[in-house]
């Protein structure tokens, strides 16, 4: 049996987890569940983090020189190498003309989420674009965990079932490699305080995109005939959950109001940099991915227990037969050596000595087996 298991870049938690700031989780963990707001400081700290995130990304290889270096200038280069890296793919993987396509699909990413509609548009890709020219090209980024689609839906149970195929958004898979594509200057900010000039919204829904899909949550967005949207869409259980992404604490929306008035919901999720809390049903938060709620290491962690089992039973299994085969193979022995046995006891010898002789014969090989088992056990 193969299983396939989804790997992804790390969550923020993750992140967090990686530059030794693990302690912060349980604190934003403990003010999400209880709605309380978290004391001044410690958000602002929060707050910085998770823009030095937004900037990093979560790619082991970024990650990493992030931590080597303390420096954020010094991830760009290897974020420019791993988009290099999906280029060379694109081409490798696929014959010239559907490679083209890809690569103009891919780098259309940033244009099509600073329009107002940041519904993907074919005609942004190239002039007369369609699905049936561009359709095989998203689906292979899509396919390949380049790219996250969002389907714009119809809020009721289960959302698959009512989502437009025809109307999707695409976010690219890493928060960071996004700002290293739309070459955002954020490494140039200063992280203590909120960007201004910047427009930050296409960072934050990234990074929110790829919190749920961590989770393994499928993603959709909500819109209402054009005069109202909702960033994301998401079913838990029997539940649907309206996420609306915000860049700041200025939370005010027409649309999280439209859509609570008209689908009435048990909650709503609101992500911006504003303080925990819990309003007009609306839940204040900053998205941290657990990592024990994550599809993949939850895949992973079921087979490593699945494994355990199997290698509990499979050694008790091999052991019995080695126990029954030595059993058998003396027992034959000891029949065909009667009438050494009878003359060794006329002579004099002792049943005692007898049977340590002949019970030496399976003690011996089986104290070499088990010294050989526990030396190469491990290798």
């Amino acid at each position: 049996k193969v299983q396939k298991l989804n790997m992804y870049p790390l969550s923020f938690k993750e992140f967090l987890i990686a530059i030794g700031r693990e302690n912060l989780i349980p604190e934003i963990q403990k003010h999400f569940e209880s709605n309380e707001r978290m004391d001044k400081d410690i958000h602002e700290l929060c707050l910085k983090l998770y823009r030095t995130y937004l900037i990093i990304g979560g790619m082991p290889a970024v990650v990493q020189m992030y931590l080597d270096e303390k420096k954020i200038i010094s991830s760009i280069d290897v974020q420019a190498e791993i988009l290099s890296d999906y280029q060379r793919d694109m081409t490798k993987y696929a014959d010239n003309s559907l490679s083209n396509k890809i690569m103009a699909s891919f780098d259309s990413i940033p244009v099509q989420l600073a329009k107002d509609n940041q519904k993907f548009q074919y005609k942004v890709v190239s002039r007369g674009g369609t699905s049936g020219i561009f359709g095989e090209a998203i689906d292979w980024l899509k396919n390949g965990g380049i790219v996250y689609q969002v389907y714009k839906v119809n809020p009721q149970i289960p959302l698959e079932m009512y989502k437009d195929l025809s109307s999707f958004k695409l976010y690219m898979n890493d928060v960071g490699l996004f700002v290293n594509k739309a070459g955002y200057p954020l490494y140039q900010i200063d992280l203590n305080e909120q960007p201004t000039m910047i427009s930050m919204g296409p960072l934050t829904e990234h990074f929110v995109a790829g919190e749920l899909k961590k989770k393994g949550y499928e993603l959709y967005y909500w819109e209402s005939a054009g005069k109202a949207e909702l960033d994301f869409v998401i079913q838990k259980d029997a539940d649907i959950i309206p996420i609306e992404v915000k860049t700041n604490i200025h939370v005010k929306a027409r649309s999280l109001d439209v859509y609570m008035k008209t689908y009435k919901p048990h909650y709503a999720i609101r992500i911006s940099e504003k303080n925990f809390g819990f309003e007009n049903n609306i839940k204040s938060a900053i998205a941290v991915t657990d990592r024990e709620a994550s599809v993949s290491y939850k895949g992973y962690n079921s087979e490593i227990e699945e494994g355990s089992t199997y290698s509990g039973v499979f050694t008790f299994l091999f052991l019995f037969i080695a126990i029954l085969s030595v059993a058998t193979t003396m027992n034959r022995f000891v029949k065909k050596q009667r009438l050494q046995i009878g003359t060794l006891k006329a002579l004099g010898f002792k049943n005692k000595k007898i049977i340590k002789h002949y019970v030496g014969y399976g003690f011996y090989i089986s104290l070499f087996a088990s010294l050989l088992g526990i030396l190469l056990g491990d290798l």
